[in-house]
């Protein structure tokens, strides 16, 4: 059936279950079908796009199922999420409005502002609760601020902290070289990544592309962009073309391709090949 959106509007916010709190409430535009079960409570909505607001809070997709006893919205078709500090884009997504909770599935892509500063995110599916600014992304994922780059197949995002947390086979990518390990904890507003288990490093000589990387293997590393080093630590070994070092902690001089090591150092070293 048609109907005007005033009648949508007052419609869906009568209907909310009346134990609810106060909510403020769900607007519809975009839609050129309407359909309404009164038995179930169940609207369904199609445009070109159809955009569902409560609050600072924006749907839109191409179509849409609310439920407005549980008020949930499922959306599918070219979706697309907004608030004043996200933009989030997916295939299909399930939104819980009075949980303010999501889930995106199908090639989520997503930005994050805070402070003048850009996250941008790219999985396969992401959970996501809108008040506690946190999320978890599965499948494929890439999380990118500024040149520090943290991907792996699950990655929990906590906004407030800055902190992103990657399980699994996880890598990190920085101008300087790659880390990658089991787990691996990013503080993207410090550029500083905390990695533990089968942690491997390779380091780019600066102003030799051409030059024989830093290659270094240990049970855990600290890379801090602001003081320009690598710490590995726990038993750690490092080679640069032939030569080799090992010892308790080894630090790298990002900066300068120099490697300091300290506690049971051993080292075994060959002349240059002329």
């Amino acid at each position: 059936m048609t109907t005007s959106l005033l009648i949508i509007v007052l419609t869906m916010t009568l209907l909310a279950p009346a134990h609810a709190a106060p909510a403020p409430p769900t607007n519809v535009t975009g839609a050129t079908y309407v359909e309404f079960d009164d038995s179930t409570g169940i609207w369904v909505l199609r445009g070109n796009p159809v955009a569902v607001t409560r609050g600072t809070m924006t749907v839109r997709a191409t179509s849409m199922t609310y439920d407005s006893r549980q008020q949930i919205v499922r959306a599918s078709g070219a979706v697309n999420f907004s608030d004043p500090s996200a933009t989030l884009s997916s295939a299909q997504a399930t939104f819980w409005l009075q949980e303010e909770r999501l889930l995106a599935e199908g090639g989520v892509s997503g930005t994050f502002r805070e402070g003048g500063q850009e996250t941008h995110l790219r999985s396969q599916s992401l959970e996501a609760w809108r008040k506690d600014r946190r999320g978890i992304a599965t499948g494929d994922v890439q999380i990118r601020r500024g040149e520090f780059t943290l991907a792996s197949s699950r990655v929990e995002y906590l906004e407030m902290q800055h902190k992103a947390t990657a399980t699994g086979r996880s890598t990190m990518t920085t101008p300087e070289g790659q880390l990658s390990a089991d787990r691996i904890e990013g503080l993207l507003d410090r550029e500083e990544g905390v990695a533990e288990g089968n942690v491997e490093i390779s380091i780019r000589p600066r102003g030799d592309p051409a030059g024989q990387p830093i290659e270094g293997r240990a049970p855990k590393a600290t890379l801090r962009r602001s003081d320009s080093i690598a710490v590995l630590s726990g038993g750690a070994t490092v080679r640069q073309g032939q030569n080799t070092a090992t010892a308790q902690e080894i630090t790298i001089d990002l900066q300068r391709n120099r490697v300091v090591a300290t506690g049971q150092a051993h080292l075994v070293l060959y002349p240059p090949q002329r």
